[in-house]
């Protein structure tokens, strides 16, 4: 059971933010501390978000929805889709 104790390498740990912006994150998202993956509520549209110039420090945007100002979006720092 050491792995309940926590690792005390802290170079493997992975940090997760899960966080319901209530619109606009491409206003918002400076309010969030570095995290590996970010799981956000009610975010903009990857279309949306390049529609209004918004520039977001993430590599990788996953999002589904039926409005384009309000899905369910993932980003992760670490990762980048492989090309097709």
């Amino acid at each position: 059971m050491n792995w309940l104790r926590g690792n005390r390498n802290r170079e493997k740990n992975m940090k997760l933010i899960s966080w319901n912006c209530n619109c606009a994150f491409r206003n918002k998202h400076h309010l969030l501390p570095p995290a590996d993956i970010l799981v956000i509520a009610e975010s903009e549209s990857p279309e949306f978000l390049q529609k209004h110039k918004a520039f977001l420090p993430y590599k990788t945007h996953l999002w589904v929805g039926k409005r384009a100002h309000k899905g369910l979006s993932i980003f992760c720092l670490l990762y980048t889709s492989p090309s097709p």
